[in-house]
């Protein structure tokens, strides 16, 4: 057995991805090295148990640093190429180095490119902050697209990242990968009623959505997950069809009698995958069957997401009903809100099963 001490190794990552990162990233990732105890590691076979994987990180580092491309090229023939200074990949480390050629040799490696730092960066992201298209596009090419399609935990895409620091062809290039990337989300966020048509385009409407979307996935068990920011974990939840069930609480308005009436229903289709359109048609359609009733409304309520419907205090008919919101309390708000009258109070309020905030 030997010890590995890896505080140089992440001393030295954390200087290449410096410009990239913000004051406070900086310090969570210096103090997580200050933190760490180095500890045994077994000495391993990259060829013929003859010497550890690590063994030659520093060869790899030294290559790159000295843009020695065929010793770069040697020291992958015994060094993974998943392997880590530190805690950072080494291809974050070569992204950062803004140099193409390093990039594409690493890649005939297949190193994984479902990589992030600790502060939610992705590939893409520290690609974004160098500016350099060709290793955006050599990225993309070797499948990490979908990493412009994934915020930071401070919200931010890698696009976002190009723009502030005045990368126009790379925010073009990465704003372009991104939509394309988040189709299949907005139509899944729309098509179960977390969001209306056009909605995601709004910051603060498409970070509720998102919030509500995960607490229906994450079944309200982990709120650490539940962050309004997109990751690959809820890239991944969409693409398998989690959470699109056939059930939907529905809050009906209608006329009657010439005030205002509200209910609450539950919606249940057996199929696999449901549509606020559909719950919404189904409840219209039950609504008018109802002597005395008129001009039903329906608004279906995905699993997760809570509704609050407001009105004047005064008699009558009118009303308005909130977005689909995170918590009762959101949703009372914004119905209040849309009331815009002093006299408005909320008729009521629903949430999804047990997934709904308090």
């Amino acid at each position: 057995m030997i010890t590995f001490d890896r505080n140089t190794h992440a001393k030295a990552a954390i200087e290449r991805i410096r410009p990239r990162l913000s004051e406070r990233e900086l310090t969570e990732l210096n103090a997580s090295v200050a933190d760490w105890q180095p500890r045994p590691i077994p000495l391993g076979a990259a060829e013929g148990q003859s010497r550890p994987e690590n063994s030659t990180i520093d060869d790899v580092v030294a290559a790159l640093d000295k843009r020695n491309i065929e010793a770069f090229r040697n020291s992958l023939k015994t060094v993974s190429a998943d392997s880590k200074a530190g805690d950072v990949p080494i291809i974050f480390l070569v992204v950062a180095a803004k140099d193409n050629d390093f990039l594409r040799v690493l890649l005939e490696a297949k190193p994984s490119l479902d990589v992030t730092l600790p502060n939610g960066m992705t590939l893409l992201h520290i690609a974004a902050g160098t500016g350099q298209v060709s290793i955006i596009e050599s990225l993309i090419r070797a499948g990490a697209s979908e990493a412009a399609a994934i915020q930071d935990k401070n919200g931010a895409w890698p696009f976002q990242l190009a723009e502030k620091m005045s990368h126009t062809a790379a925010a073009l290039l990465l704003k372009a990968e991104a939509d394309k990337q988040l189709e299949p989300f907005v139509k899944c966020l729309e098509t179960l009623g977390y969001s209306a048509p056009g909605a995601f385009s709004d910051p603060v409407a498409r970070h509720t959505a998102t919030k509500v979307y995960q607490r229906c996935v994450y079944g309200g068990h982990d709120v650490n997950l539940v962050t309004g920011f997109i990751d690959r974990e809820t890239l991944t939840f969409v693409r398998s069809s989690k959470c699109q069930t056939g059930y939907f609480r529905r809050l009906y308005t209608f006329e009657q009698n010439g005030q205002l009436r509200t209910l609450v229903d539950m919606y249940r289709k057996d199929v696999p995958v449901g549509s606020a359109a559909a719950a919404r048609e189904d409840g219209l359609d039950k609504c008018r069957r109802v002597p005395g009733r008129k001009k039903c409304e329906v608004h279906p309520l995905p699993p997760g997401g809570c509704l609050a419907i407001a009105a004047p205090s005064q008699k009558g008919t009118a009303y308005h009903v909130s977005p689909v919101m995170f918590s009762k309390q959101e949703a009372a708000a914004s119905a209040l809100t849309l009331c815009g009258q002093t006299n408005c109070s909320i008729l009521n309020a629903i949430g999804s099963a047990d997934h709904c905030g308090p």
